[in-house]
């Protein structure tokens, strides 16, 4: 049976939260596999890996840069 847990990380925020982000290159390649898809080709399974874990990544970044700026941190532009 899976049980569900809670993981807490403790991590320092860069001053310019600007920079979570996918680098352009990155952000370009995730994009380029998405529009793939959503022209109804379909990816192999080493694109579709590749996909899953770049959108998780650019979900985490979201996340951090949504969790600091509810924490009222004035770098959090």
């Amino acid at each position: 049976m899976a049980a569900n847990a809670t993981v807490r990380i403790d991590m320092e925020l860069p001053t310019d939260l600007a920079r979570l982000r996918l680098p352009e290159g990155v952000d370009r390649r995730l994009q380029a596999l998405l529009d793939k898809q959503d022209r109804g080709e379909p990816l192999n399974v080493d694109e579709a890996a590749e996909a899953e874990g770049l959108v998780e990544l650019s979900e985490l970044l979201t996340l951090l840069r949504l969790r600091a700026q509810g924490s009222g941190s004035s770098a959090a532009e």
